[in-house]
């Protein structure tokens, strides 16, 4: 079997994932480098409409606290 095709470490992943509350979320924040890897996943992630994000709004530094 092709590694692309073993699909039993994906669904333990999904299977133990737990959201948080973003009050329970803070610094640091992910690295540059994990944040371009996360939104290089959620871009091929469509939703039920099987639409996919054209762009992402990220709120960094003071912009966060004042959105939020």
């Amino acid at each position: 079997m092709s590694p692309l095709n073993d699909l039993s470490s994906i669904r333990t992943f999904l299977a133990s994932r737990r959201s948080a509350s973003p009050k329970a979320m803070g610094e640091p924040g992910p690295t540059p480098e994990q944040l371009s890897e996360i939104l290089n996943a959620a871009v091929r992630v469509p939703d039920h409409g099987k639409l996919t994000p054209w762009r992402f709004i990220l709120f960094e530094g003071g912009a966060r606290a004042e959105f939020g």
